[in-house]
C-alpha cells in the first residue's frame, strides 16, 4: 500500500456563517469575478458600494437559481424587483458619495451642467 492510502482522516471544519457584508467564500467554492479585486485601499465610501454591489449580485446568481428550480412567477419577480431597488440604491449612493469631487473641481456653469445631466440620468432610470 502507498503512503498516500495511510494518510490520517482530517478534522472536519465547521460551517462559515456568513453574516451581512461577511464575504468569506466557502471552501473549495469559486470566487465570483468581483471577488478578485481588492478593496483595502478604497475609501469607506466606495468599500461600502462594492459591499452592495457583492450582496446584489449573490442576489442575482439566486434569481437564477430559482428560476432553474421552477420556482413561481410571483417569487421570482419579488427578487428581481428587490435586486433592482437595490442598484437603485447604489446609484443613489456613487452619487452622494461622488458629488463633491464631481463638481468641485468644475466653474459654476460646467457644475450645474454636470448636476442637471446626472439628475436627468436618474429621472431616466427612475
Amino acid at each position: 500500500m502507498s503512503e498516500d492510502a495511510t494518510t490520517e482522516p482530517t478534522a472536519v471544519a465547521a460551517p462559515r456563517r456568513r453574516t451581512r457584508g461577511s464575504l468569506q467564500a466557502k471552501p473549495g467554492a469559486v470566487q465570483s469575478p468581483s471577488a478578485e479585486f481588492e478593496t483595502a485601499s478604497l475609501p469607506e465610501g466606495a468599500r461600502h458600494v462594492i459591499d452592495r454591489l457583492r450582496r446584489i449580485e449573490g442576489q442575482i446568481r439566486g434569481v437564477q437559481r430559482m428560476i432553474v428550480a421552477g420556482e413561481d412567477c410571483e417569487s421570482i419577480l419579488t427578487q428581481v424587483m428587490a435586486a433592482r431597488a437595490a442598484l437603485d440604491r447604489v446609484a443613489g449612493q456613487v452619487v452622494l458619495e461622488n458629488l463633491e469631487a464631481c463638481f468641485a473641481a468644475r466653474s459654476p456653469a460646467a457644475a450645474r451642467h454636470k448636476a442637471v445631466r446626472t439628475i436627468q440620468l436618474l429621472a431616466r432610470n427612475a
